[in-house]
Order: C-alpha cells, then sequence, then structure tokens
C-alpha cells in the first residue's frame, strides 16, 4: 500500500515546491514541516536512504527558499524593510561568538560538529527565511497551509515503507544504522496542533472548524507517537495558554462561551491521548516516568553549572562551544539551551542572549496590542507568537545554541513583522489626521508645512 503513494508523494512535492517560488508563504511553511517531509522522501523513495545522498535535500529547500526570496525582492523590494532589527542583529551576533569560541574550546570536534559544520543551517534560518514573510497579512496566508501541508506531511511519514515503532517512539529505518530523529516528528506534529486549534474560522465554511480539530488532533497524536513527552506537554500548555489570546472577550456571554469551548478542546486532547498511549506507551507516559525524566534533565543542569562557577576564568567568555563534552557526561551537549549559553560563552554570550529574549518579548506584545483590532491578525500574531514560545520552551529540554537558528527563525520574524505593523499604524493615523485636516479647512501655509513634516 506504501509504494502505491509514492507517485502521489513526488506530484505533490513538484506541484508545491513550484508554487512555493511566487507564493512567498507557501515557502515558509515548506520550511517549517520541511523536516518531515525530508524524512517522508527518504523512506519512500531509495535514493534518498543513501547517507551520501542526505544533504542533497537540504540543497533543495536552501535553493527554494534563495530563488523565492530573489523573486519577491524583484516583485517587491519594499518587503525588505526592517530586515535588519534588534532581533536579527543580536541572532547573527551570537551564532559569530559561538563560531568564535571555537578558538579557546578544549574539545574543538565536538564544538565543530555542534556550531561551525552546522552554518548553512544558520544562514537558511537567521538571514533568508524570515525575507519571506514582512505583514500578518503575509502570515495570515501561512495559517491554513501549515495546517494542510504538515498534515499531508505527517500522514505520508506515517505510512511510510520503512516506519516503525520501536519499542515506544514511532521511526523511520532509513538504513540499517541511521533512522529518522522522532523529536523531528513531535515539532511538526505540535506545530500543526497549535496552529489548527488557535485559527479563527469566521467567515470560511463550515466545514474548516472540524477539519482543522481533526488535523490538530491528529498533529497531537503523531507527537504522542514519536515519544516526546516534554514536547506533547509543552505544546498542550502552550495552545491552552493563548487560545483565550486568539478570541476577543467582548462580554460575559463571551466569556462563558470561551471557557466552555476551552473545556471540550482539552476534553478532546485527553481523549486523543488515551487513544495513542496505549501498550508499551503506557509506562513511558506514566506520571513517575515523566517526573524521573524531568528530574533528570534538572540533574543535567546542575551538573553543567557546578563547573563553571568554580571556573571564575570561563566566567566571562565561557568555556567554548561544545566543551561540556569535557564534563565525562554520556550527552554531547547540556540539554538547555540558557545554561549552554552560560557555560560555553560566559556572561558575554549569556547578556547577547538576554537581548534577544528581551526584543522578542518586546515586540510580541507590542504585534499582539497592534494585532487586537482583527479578527485575522488577532489568530495570526497569537499563532506566530506560539510557535515562538513552543520553540523557546523546548530549548529548556533540547537543542543547541551553536545550531539554534529554528529557533531565533520566529523571534526575527516577530520583531520584522512587528515593526512593519507599527510603521503602517503610523502612518494610517498619519493619513487620517490630514483627511480630517483636509475636511475641516482650518490649515494654513504654517500649519501645512508642519503636517507634511508630521506625516514625513
Amino acid at each position: 500500500m506504501s509504494s502505491l503513494l509514492t507517485p502521489f508523494l513526488i506530484l505533490a512535492l513538484v506541484g508545491v515546491f513550484t508554487y512555493a517560488i511566487w507564493r512567498p508563504w507557501i515557502c515558509f511553511t515548506l520550511v517549517l514541516i520541511f523536516p518531515v517531509i525530508e524524512q517522508s522522501i527518504q523512506s519512500y523513495i531509495p535514493f534518498f536512504q543513501n547517507p551520501s545522498n542526505f544533504s542533497f535535500l537540504n540543497f533543495v529547500i536552501a535553493g527554494l527558499v534563495g530563488i523565492t526570496v530573489l523573486v519577491r525582492f524583484i516583485s517587491a523590494p519594499q518587503s525588505f524593510r526592517y530586515f535588519l532589527n534588534p532581533v536579527f542583529v543580536l541572532a547573527l551576533l551570537l551564532q559569530v561568538f559561538s563560531y568564535l569560541s571555537l578558538a579557546w574550546t578544549p574539545d574543538y570536534d565536538n564544538g565543530f560538529a555542534l556550531s561551525l559544520a552546522n552554518y548553512p543551517y544558520a544562514i537558511l534560518y537567521i538571514i533568508f527565511t524570515p525575507l519571506l514573510l514582512s505583514s500578518l497579512d503575509d502570515f495570515k496566508r501561512v495559517r491554513l497551509p501549515i495546517t494542510l501541508i504538515g498534515s499531508i506531511a505527517l500522514i505520508f511519514f506515517f505510512f511510510g515503507p520503512t516506519v516503525r515503532l520501536m519499542g515506544t517512539r514511532l521511526v523511520s529505518y532509513i538504513t540499517t544504522g541511521e533512522s529518522s530523529n522522532p523529536l523531528i516528528l513531535a515539532r511538526v506534529g505540535v506545530m500543526v496542533l497549535l496552529t489548527s486549534l488557535l485559527t479563527r474560522t469566521e467567515g470560511l465554511a463550515k466545514w474548516v472548524a472540524p477539519a482543522l480539530l481533526v488535523a490538530g488532533l491528529f498533529g497531537l497524536g503523531m507527537a504522542i507517537l514519536s515519544g516526546s513527552r516534554g514536547q506533547v506537554i509543552i505544546g498542550v500548555l502552550v495552545v491552552g495558554m493563548l487560545y483565550p489570546f486568539a478570541r476577543e472577550i467582548k462580554n460575559l456571554k463571551n466569556f462563558f462561551s470561551l471557557f466552555l469551548g476551552l473545556f471540550l478542546l482539552f476534553g478532546l486532547i485527553y481523549v486523543t491521548v488515551g487513544l495513542f498511549i496505549t501498550g508499551d506507551n503506557m509506562d513511558r507516559w506514566s506520571g513517575e516516568s515523566i517526573t524521573g525524566g524531568a528530574l533528570g534533565r534538572f540533574q543535567l543542569v546542575g551538573e553543567t553549572i557546578e563547573p563553571w562557577l568554580k571556573s571564575p576564568g570561563s566566567w566571562l567568555f565561557g568555556n567554548g562551544a561544545g566543551a561540556f563534552s569535557m564534563l565525562g557526561l554520556t550527552d554531547k551537549y547540556p540539554h538547555n539551551q540558557p545554561v549552554e549559553v552560560l557555560t560555553e560563552l560566559g556572561l558575554v554570550g549569556f547578556a547577547i542572549y538576554l537581548g534577544i529574549l528581551f526584543f522578542s518579548v518586546k515586540y510580541s506584545v507590542e504585534l499582539f496590542r497592534i494585532s487586537r483590532g482583527s479578527v485575522d491578525h488577532r489568530s495570526s500574531a497569537t499563532i506566530l507568537i506560539g510557535i515562538a514560545l513552543f520553540g523557546f520552551l523546548l530549548t529548556l529540554k533540547q537543542g543547541s545554541v551553536h545550531n539554534s537558528g529554528l529557533d531565533m527563525m520566529a523571534f526575527i520574524v516577530i520583531a520584522r513583522l512587528a515593526l512593519f505593523e507599527r510603521n503602517s499604524l503610523v502612518h494610517s493615523e498619519g493619513d487620517y489626521q490630514d483627511e480630517d485636516d483636509d475636511e475641516e479647512g482650518y490649515a494654513d501655509e504654517g500649519d501645512e508645512e508642519d503636517e507634511a513634516s508630521f506625516s514625513y
């Protein structure tokens, strides 16, 4: 049955990749979903199961983004405004500082593998991908494609010829010694869940709302099958936190309607969890197992910070990228990006990191405030902030700051959109004021100069 899906997969890929060249928001969606698309391609097409051909698919998505950005620049150069923003500058600076820290790391090989070896991803995520979107209207067009393309990608993966349930995790056995990363499957599944359940459906066909709900619960189910407990828990918490923000509360009736909707939503999530957590998964998802895993992460944080605190000479610039491996622990990195920044890039790197978080929060609040007056913009801003928040919370349990371009990408997009929407709001208010003055006819020559200066 699975092999019969191969022609459909190829046709879908050719169609959506070609279409994405002229639709930047589709290209942006593909970047978010691509890790699962890549795993599906490797499962269905033997050519890509050869380790020597793994990088080919990465070149394809990078080339697609590059071409789409070029087409966008030629057709709408003004959309590149606010490319240089505080979050972008600080994220790029932190990435460069990570590369420079290889000069003093005690484990160059591990540091290089974590950082400089992945520089193409940093270029893709930090520099080029944020250029695909410039306004909330752009991101509004991303919401349904994330749900649709993400769900289709997850379905193809689920039926992949090489996909099996390995213990408590659903993985693809690409080769004898290579298997897919289940954390990627969980991330995309939660992203589909988040986008589906936070999308407003007013004005759309009646079937869209139940379709989004089914897609979201399916994404949650796939995340559960990945075995990533942390991602599932964080994803559900983010949805619960942001669900009220995606919907405006005008009166008491709205409040009770929102409360009832949230109650029913968590009821459906509970049922979905019960359907997908069975057999061997039961032990992994027990309260004792989850608590033990969390305590293990906290213990790892303590074991990482303690040696750094006892070495004042490394406080300022850190021990260098990949230095964690010298602690003699089984992991190659501390599974906590703030701690990793502090211990390997020092107080200098940590100050840059805090600057990124500060501006990201600032622009997130501003973007949400600007979007409150529009149903679509409010929902879009909430989803984007949700993706960024989910990504940040994940950094407290997985991923390395030395190749964290994907996490920084959402922060950079938020900054760009907030600056663009702020500028649009200022200009629209200025134009409105000009119209009022013209209608009332009380501006003299001196006033006209002041108005012209104000509009500028």
